[in-house]
Parts: structure tokens; sequence; C-alpha cells
């Protein structure tokens, strides 16, 4: 036995000026699909779904997805549900009966048209502390049959459709929040009112009017002017996430895992339908379009919803009753099932059988494999329209006034409190050490001479450095998917473009090396004007919604961290002229970097994670603003501390290997003194690793998209793990240490080894489908290892750096790691995932070829004792003159 099933890319709904080009979508857009009802059509939908949601925060009460199933079957047992029949005035007085029962004023709003003399919208209203800002949520509650293609659109007599997913699922799925709702204590912050529209369907070829007219009788007459409306439409889901796609789908050409649920949105980068409808899109639209994007996201991550399967994206065709709201001005969503407007050629995803005779319990049923995956199906969507509700419902405060307040407000207060406190502190804190310094005679401590200051300063020095820098990280990589709704590329291109002032270190190098007659200290006065305007620059992030402004708020971090790379140059200028033990001072680097990003994802994993308990969450809401406000008195701290302590330091006496190198004759161009600084065969090595090395420590940035997409972790699960991480990888302050006892060259191809098997292992892992904590097992060696060796392959910079240009010098190298490590390799991560359809097994395991080159270069390097390699060289391509040559 065969079933036969028609469906097409459109809700029915058609503007009344566009019905031929509605005839026209019709006939490129019907199709067939075919189901043997011998097939297996069993399905698992991974488990029960409910809401991601804590004790004690949710109401008691929660619409559940087999009631709304109940009130399908409820409306499709009426028949054919077609304008100006006895079946569609039957079900209408059923669902205003059902919302009487429930305790509500149920209003009912008759209207006539050309096509309908006997129209009707069933309404409630549930009245909020805002009565001029209202949240709309609807469906239509009629139906329509047309002829299977090729006859597009065609209405004839015998043509009946129970209407079950189109739209028995919203109709059905909004009675029941209602019924929920109905039992909810308290009053939501907004005006919300539930709606039932009559005649959302185009009656067809012959018709002479459009559909859409009952949400077009309900903006036009019956939202006063000066009223914002939010309108939520649900209009044919259920057969979505977590409903996984048949096999008999697959067979036919599919190779989705699951149907989608799609939230197409009031536009936020492409209005075109509508402007070329006529709407006018002015800047408060466009504004209010990428909030409730962003709320829409919000709630998703709440919910743990996987985006690639719960997707919220531009509308840009319109036909559903939203349309009508956005085009009044208002922003709306449409909540929409299975693909649309995404077909590509030979897709077989889109299988509605939506305007079919097959519109029927019995085939969706079917085409979900069962009741308990339709169900499922309805609970995302449910889910998502109540936890918006529940959201307003619980999101508010009273004042001393007795005002009701969102409890959201006050942000920009905050915000502009914690920027004055801060340029407070720092006025304070500055004034009082060089005060304290003045009268107390405090002499500075020297760090060549004195060891224990020397590990103090690179400790707190780079704690100040490592703590913005990580909690902007974990911000804008890893809270950008799981909390922000960013996906992983833009995440990883923001990631990226970021980095551009790390590339251009040779810039900041220049004045470094060549303005030290200072009065601080040729080196010392650049760190302590750099981390002075790198922290107050840092200061207007905390207004921008990463969300919502992702690239002013990239903008804004990589203007703050020019001044910061004017004190690091200076710093490794520092390490190449007057530092010794260098592998112990790297180590400090390393615990810095290490112990402040473990401070930021302590304090947050508490902030964001941490329940009621947490300061920042009420009712399982997370105040991200909040948040962000507080770390950044925290980061402040952190600064002001590496500050105070490089107050306190002296520059320390030159090198033995430095004392060597005579100055660059007078009159050297800085081209020439560049190039004196690359005469070593080793020297090239090193820039040679610098490049090809971060192959691996590049493709670990896309770690954090593997446990988000592949094991399914959310914010609060990804810090827990990256704290545990963070405890781990202080093992990796053994590596350059160790290095100073048993020599760089040795400990370099020990830990490149060690690296390239523990990436063959975690790729081997992924591979064979091992249990996401022998994976991550792995990862802990891997991110050993590797900073073992990275950071004592970055101690070795140091050691060959040309003591006459040291910030120059070690720029070269630390651009060249910086453009390779965060642009180059985790763009081709990328683009490997993308060639290999999110292959995350191949890619870590084409990450051991890093340290695997790494080994042969390590080997080659000729390194002695306070030198800059053994290995003096002229390749013919340096053209230096013969002056300088004779000073090397």
């Amino acid at each position: 036995m065969v079933i036969l099933f028609t469906f097409s890319l459109g809700s029915g709904f058609v503007e009344p000026s566009t019905t031929s080009q509605w005839s026209e979508q019709q006939d490129n857009s019907n199709h067939y699909f075919v189901v043997n009802d011998d097939d297996n059509v069993s399905r698992n939908t991974g488990g029960e779904v409910s809401v991601s949601a804590k004790e004690g925060e949710m109401p008691e009460v929660w619409p559940e997805g087999v009631n709304a199933y109940d009130n399908m079957v409820s409306m499709t047992n009426f028949g054919y549900r077609k304008i100006d029949t006895a079946a569609n005035e039957n079900a209408r007085n059923w669902i205003a009966g059902e919302l009487t029962d429930m305790g509500y004023e149920v209003e009912r709003q008759p209207f006539t048209t050309d096509e309908c003399t006997n129209c009707e919208n069933i309404v409630i209203t549930i009245n909020g502390s805002l009565s001029d800002s209202w949240y709309v949520v609807g469906s239509h509650h009629d139906a329509i049959c047309y002829s299977p293609p090729p006859l597009v659109g065609v209405t004839y007599t015998g043509c009946s459709s129970s209407g079950a997913y189109d739209d028995g699922t919203g109709s059905g799925s909004l009675l029941e929040i209602a019924r929920a709702i109905s039992q909810w204590n308290g009053t939501p912050t907004h005006t919300w009112k539930l709606a039932w529209w009559d005649y959302e369907e185009w009656q067809g070829s012959s018709s002479s009017e459009g559909g859409g007219k009952g949400s077009l009788n309900f903006v036009e007459n019956y939202i006063p002017e000066n009223i914002n409306v939010t309108y939520v439409n649900l209009d044919m889901f259920g057969l979505n996430w977590p409903v996984q796609t048949p096999s008999a789908s697959q067979m036919s050409g599919c190779d989705e895992d699951y149907w989608t649920l799609y939230e197409f949105t009031s536009p936020t980068d492409d209005w075109s339908y509508y402007e070329d409808r006529g709407l006018e899109v002015t800047e408060e639209m466009q504004s209010r379009a990428e909030w409730f994007q962003g709320e829409l996201r919000d709630v998703n991550t709440n919910l743990s919803h996987p985006e690639p399967w719960v997707n919220v994206i531009d509308d840009t065709k319109g036909n559903s009753d939203h349309f009508n709201f956005i085009m009044n001005g208002h922003t709306a969503t449409w909540l929409r099932g299975q693909h649309q407007y995404i077909m590509e050629e030979g897709d077989s995803c889109e299988q509605t059988p939506k305007h079919a005779q097959t519109d029927s319990v019995t085939t969706i049923n079917t085409m979900a494999g069962g009741r308990a995956n339709v169900e499922a199906g309805l609970q995302t969507g449910i889910d998502i329209v109540a936890t918006l509700a529940w959201w307003d419902w619980s999101n508010q405060t009273t004042d001393d006034n007795g005002t009701i307040t969102d409890s959201a407000a006050g942000t920009s207060e905050i915000g502009l409190t914690t920027i004055a406190i801060s340029l407070l502190v720092i006025i304070v804190a500055l004034i009082a050490m060089t005060d304290i310094t003045k009268k107390r005679n405090i002499q500075p401590f020297d760090l060549g001479e004195n060891e224990r200051f020397r590990t103090l300063w690179f400790l707190i020095f780079y704690l100040g450095f490592s703590m913005p820098f990580a909690f902007f990280g974990y911000w804008g990589r890893t809270l950008g998917m799981a909390e922000f709704g960013l996906d992983k590329f833009t995440v990883m291109a923001m990631f990226m473009v970021v980095q551009i002032p790390f590339f251009m270190r040779p810039l900041w190098a220049q004045p470094v090396d060549r303005m030290q007659s200072l009065p601080m200290g040729k080196r010392r006065t650049w760190m302590l004007y750099g981390s002075i305007g790198h922290m107050i620059l840092l200061l207007p992030l905390i207004f921008i919604d990463i969300s919502n402004q992702p690239w002013i708020w990239i903008g804004f971090l990589m203007i703050a961290l020019i001044p910061r790379l004017f004190a690091e140059q200076a710093v490794a200028a520092m390490m190449a002229e007057s530092v010794p033990q260098l592998g112990k001072a790297n180590s400090m680097i390393n615990l810095s970097y290490r112990g402040g990003g473990h401070l930021v994802l302590i304090l947050l994993g508490w902030w964001i994670a941490g329940g009621e308990s947490s300061p920042f969450i009420t009712d399982g809401v997370t105040n991200f603003a909040a948040v962000q406000y507080a770390m950044f008195v925290v980061l402040l701290l952190a600064m002001i501390g590496g500050i105070a302590i490089t107050h306190m330091m002296r520059e320390g006496e030159e090198l033995p290997k430095a004392k060597k190198k005579d100055p660059f004759p007078e009159g050297t161009s800085f081209k020439d003194k560049v190039l004196a600084a690359m005469q070593t065969k080793t020297a090239w090595l090193v820039l040679f690793g610098c490049i090809l090395l971060p192959l691996g420590d590049g493709f670990e940035a896309w770690f954090s998209a593997y446990l988000v997409e592949v094991q399914n972790m959310d914010g609060a699960e990804i810090t827990r793990w990256w704290n545990i991480f963070a405890v781990v990888n202080y093992l990796g302050l053994a590596g350059p240490w160790v290095s100073d006892i048993f020599g760089r060259k040795r400990m370099l191809r020990l830990y490149a080894l060690g690296s390239v098997v523990a990436y063959l292992a975690l790729g081997f892992s992924m591979l064979m489908g091992m249990s996401g904590i022998i994976t991550i097992m792995i990862w802990i060696p891997t991110l050993v290892l590797t900073d073992w060796m990275m950071f004592t392959f970055i101690t070795t910079w140091a050691d060959i750096a040309d003591p006459r240009l040291g910030a120059t010098h070690m720029s070269v190298f630390q651009t060249a790691h910086a453009l390779s490590a965060t642009f180059v390799m985790v763009g081709l991560g990328g683009l490997l995932l993308v060639a290999s359809n999110d292959a995350y097994w191949l890619l870590f395991m084409l990450a051991a070829a890093g340290p695997a080159l790494g080994w042969w270069i390590f080997s080659n390097l000729k390194l002695a004792d306070e030198d800059m390699g053994t290995d003096q060289w002229q390749p013919n391509f340096l053209r230096l003159s013969t002056e300088n040559a004779k000073t090397e």
C-alpha cells in the first residue's frame, strides 16, 4: 500500500495584492511524497522533551505537548474547516467554550470580506503592568484543500482537509498554552493577547482576494495607535526537532537528521520582501527585530535547543499571519516546522501534507513515526512560547512607590556607575603609588638581580593582562555560542578579526625600539603607560551587547588591545636583553595566563551557573549585563595590581649576550637592522616553526564547538569542564622551566613527540564514537603537552632574539605565530569542518602534523649557552652592506 502526500513551500496565506504571485509559488513548489507503509517508521526522539529548568524556577503548571495533541485531534473532528462552513463555526465555538471554562473573558471579533460573510476571530487578554506594550500569540482555525499538481490552487467539490497540521497543531498548542497560563500566579510585565484567526487560508485560484484576513482585521481595527506589539505566530509545527527524519525521506534524498523548527522573524539583514510591498523600515523596527532575535536565541539556549535544528532566521517570504504585523510596523516571528524556503534542487526534506486531503492526524503520525514524536515536536514550540511568557511573568520587581519595573531596567545606570567608580579607582591608585614611593623613599627592585621579585613581577604583571583577555575570550567564543545564539563560524570570525592588532606587532615594536630615552626607563615607561591605556580603553565595552552588536564589540576590543601591545613589546625587548632564566620567566607568564583565565572561569561559573545562590540569577534568568559589569571591576583590580608592581621595579643590567653585540653603525637603515637580526639558520628555522607549529594550536580553538555541537553541552557544563582543564593546565608550567635545566632542544623534541601521539589519540576517540568522557580525558594531556612545547618554543624566541633590536626581532616571531595560530590555522580548521561535514575527528588527527613538523625543526636548531644560535649565515637574498655584515 502506498500513501500519496502533496506538499508545498508556503502556508497558504497570500497578501490581497499578490494572488498571481502566490499561484506561481504554488506552481513551483508543490511536490509528491510517497511513503510505503511497510517501512520502519519507529523513531527515537532522543529522550523525553522537557524544559531545561532548575528546581523552583518554573511554575507548577507548564503546557504539555500531549494536551496540545489532544486539542489538535478535537479540531480535526469538526471536519473541513473552510470559511463560511458549519465546521469552521463549530470549531471556533468550541475554542471559545474551552477558554470560557478556563476562566477567560472571550472576545469574539466578527468580520466580513468579499469571500466570507461569517468570519470571526477569537481573542483573550491577560492585562499586564504595561498596557501600551503587548505580546500577541496567534494561530488560525480555518483550513483549505487544493487539487494536486498540475492544477495548482484549484478547489473542487469533494476536496476536504481535516487541517491537522495546517493549523490544528498551532490552534491546539495555543489552547494548551492558554490553559497553563490561566493557572499562573502574578501579573505579566506586558499585556498578553492570545488569538485564533479566521480566514488565514487563500481560497484558491478562483478567489477574488488573498488570505490573512483575520489577522489583518485585528491589526487594522483592534490595535490602538502608539501600542508596541510583539507577535508570535504558530502555524504548522510539530514535525520538527526532536522528530528524526524518516528513513523513507532519507532514501528519497533528504540528508537532514532532524526536521527543523524555524523561527522566521522580522529581518535584521534583508527587508527586501517587505520593502517591495511598501514597508518603510525604521531604525526602531530594525532595533526591535535585533532585540527579538536575541531574545528568541536566549530562550532556545535556556531550553538547550540545538541551533541547527531550532533556528532563528530572517523571514523573507511572509506568507502567514505574521506578515500583517510586520507590514504595520510591529515585530513578529513565525514558528514553523520542517524546511521552509530552503529547499535545494533534489532535496526532498520538505514533506508538508498541508492544503491536501491527506492533512490528517494519521498522516502526521506516520511522517513523525508515531504520536509520541508528534507530541515531542509540539513540545519544542510550546516551550519557546511558554518560556517567553514565563520570563515576562517573573521578570519584574516593585520599587518603593509600588511601581512595577523590568528587572533588566537600570543596566545603563549600573554601567555608568561602574565606569565612574573604575576611573576613580585608577586615579586614586596611581596617585597613591607615586606618593608612597616618594614619601618612603622606596628603592625599586632590580628585575635582573632579584630573582624572587622577578618571579613575582612576571606573575602579577601578566595576570593584569591575562584576565581581561580571558574574560573576553570566554564571553565572545564559548558563551557566544552557548548563551548568546551566535553560530560557530561568526564566533570564530570574530575571534580571528580581534587578533589583527597582534598581527601588527612590528608596528608597535618600532617606536618601542627607537624611543628609549624615557623618564621611567626605556622599557618600563612603555609598560606603565601601555597598561594604563589598555585599562581605560576597555571601559566602553561594558555598554555593548555582544549578542546584538558583536562586530561593534570586536571593534572596541581591537582598539583597547593597541596600548597593551606596546607594553608587551617592551616586555619582549626586555626579555631579549636583560632577563635571565627565561624558562622560569615564561613559566610565570604561563601561570598568569592560566591562573587569570581560571579565576575568570571560577567567577563566571558561579555567576552564570550557580542557580539561585548566584547574585545574578533570578527565577532562572541570568542577568548577563550585570555579570559583565561585576567582572569589569575584578579585571580593573587585576590590571591595577600589574601597574603597581611595575611601579616598584627597575630594569636589569644587560645579559652577557647583549654585551657581546656591538651597536649598529650610525646610519644603518631599519631594514638592514631587521635583516641583521636574521643572520642565523636557527633564526629562520624558528620563524618557520612559528608558522607551522600552530597547526594544532589553531585547531584547538574548535574544541568548544565540539563540546556544544557533538557533546551537546550548555554554557554551564562547558564552564565546569574548562575549570577542570584550567587546573590541569597548571602542569604546563613545568615545560619551559624544565628546559632551563635539561636544555631547550632536548625537551622541545620530547614535547613534540608527545603532542603528536595525543592529537592522534584524540581524533581516534572521536572517530570511533567513544564516550565524551574518554575524549575529554585525552584532551587533558593534549593541552598539557602542547603547552609545554609551545611555551618552551616561545622561550627559544627570546633566547635567539637580537638584543640590539629586541622588541622588533621578537615581534617578527610573535607576528608570524599569531597570524598562523589565530588566523590561518583557525580559518583552515573552519574550512576543513565545512568540507568534511563537521568531521572533528579528522580535524584533530590533522593537527598532529604541527608538532610532527616541530620535531624536525627542533632537531635542526643550533642553540648554545648565552648566544643566539651557532650557525651564522648570510643567504643570497639578504643583501646587507659590507660594513653591517662585518658587525656580525
